[in-house]
């Protein structure tokens, strides 16, 4: 009898807790304006009705021009509100509209925990990512590559030769997954180490981006 009146209370518990227990504050960019040269996050901040609230698992995902992002919280016994902030490190991206969605769950104990009874809300926003001040227009890049789609090698040219330029390949989670010098015309990159999917090439001279390319890895 006392393991079902136990049980009972668990499952109240879990009920109330649950219940309006996630709303979605606002969600921003920051920076407010991103640019082509200004690593982009999604910041959504959130409320809950019990603490604490720290205990997370944050996933994205990118359809198009479209982010797909999940919180998942798992809340403590304390009766107090909790305040949060999610945070999704993007990086550069290249100018365009682009759509910010977001999702939040809440769960009891220790991560992972498992979705509650009432499922949590959605929002979304919109922003803009311009092209910055002096950064060459696709008319003037700063280089070129080929093949793309990749397989094994990628071969960038640039149009001069420069003392202070080196290229860098990110992920989509803006990771940096390699780094190299490219201070002559011509440079070659092997790719046998990267998963199929894709990335970006970045080129920076003197500290300052001078172009940004999509490369699909096969």
């Amino acid at each position: 009898m006392k393991i079902k009146i136990y049980s009972l209370f668990c499952y109240l518990f879990l009920l109330t807790l649950q219940t309006n227990a996630q709303n979605i504050l606002q969600l921003k960019t920051d920076p407010a304006q991103p640019t082509t040269i200004t690593p982009v996050k999604l910041i959504a901040d959130v409320q809950f009705s019990s603490g604490d609230c720290k205990d997370k698992t944050l996933t994205f995902n990118q359809v198009g021009n479209k982010f797909e992002t999940n919180a998942m919280h798992c809340l403590g016994a304390l009766s107090v509100i909790c305040y949060d902030s999610d945070t999704f490190n993007i990086g550069l991206l290249p100018a365009g509209n682009y759509r910010f969605f977001f999702h939040v769950e809440t769960g009891i104990g220790p991560s992972p925990c498992s979705p509650g009874i009432v499922p949590g809300p959605d929002d979304s926003i919109d922003f803009v990512v311009t092209v910055a001040s002096g950064l060459p227009d696709k008319e003037n890049k700063a280089f070129s590559f080929h093949p793309n789609p990749a397989d094994d090698n990628v071969n960038l040219r640039f149009a001069a030769i420069s003392n202070d330029r080196f290229i860098r390949i990110q992920n989509l989670s803006g990771a940096t997954l390699l780094s190299a010098e490219a201070k002559g015309t011509q440079l070659s990159i092997g790719l046998t180490a990267f998963s199929s999917g894709i990335y970006f090439i970045e080129v920076y001279e003197n500290g300052n981006c001078t172009g940004r390319e999509k490369l699909v890895k096969n």
